[in-house]
């Protein structure tokens, strides 16, 4: 109908794109190639494992990229049952997040992408292990200025270490 109908259209692509929950690589692909609703996201949930060549289609990660890079307007972003860390794909997410959870292994790139947010208030990492970042004895280290609304967080406790000192944290 959305189609057929221009005014119809108009009157509801902005609730269509507000929020969207995907399972497959196809929205991906439409987001990245169409950045006018990209532009319209505020929140994105991705729940699906990232690769899965075997067993069903394969996301290319190049399109997840771009489409996060397109959603401008993205508020909350969840990447949530990745087998994997592909953490790459948030090298361009220049969102202002509010909320972001992931299931992603705790990587130099993950720490470079909080680093860039300034605005997240609500932060689950859930993987139980870290990548290629040695976090020494005392673990990873964050700028004071770093997540500075940082009210809720989930994570293992190394990392906990980090984000809760000097921010206002209430809900761990």
């Amino acid at each position: 109908l959305s189609r057929v109908c221009t005014c119809f259209h108009h009157a509801v692509v902005d609730s269509l794109y507000e929020s969207i929950t995907v399972d497959n690589s196809d929205v991906c692909t439409t987001l990245a190639g169409h950045p006018h609703p990209a532009e319209k996201v505020k929140s994105f949930i991705f729940t699906y494992p990232t690769i899965m060549v075997q067993n069903g289609p394969e996301v290319h990660l190049d399109n997840l990229s771009l489409a996060l890079k397109n959603m401008t307007c993205l508020s909350t972003l969840k990447l949530i049952h990745s087998q994997e860390c592909y953490s790459s794909v948030l090298r361009y997410c220049d969102a202002k997040l509010h909320i972001f959870h992931c299931t992603y292994t705790i990587d130099l790139q993950i720490l470079s992408f909080l680093n860039r947010q300034d605005s997240i208030r609500n932060l689950a990492i859930t993987a139980m292990h870290a990548a290629d970042v040695y976090f020494g004895i005392e673990g990873p280290t964050f700028p004071p200025t770093s997540l500075p609304h940082l009210t809720e967080v989930s994570a293992v406790p190394l990392f906990l270490n980090a984000l809760i000192p000097g921010r206002p944290v209430h809900t761990v």
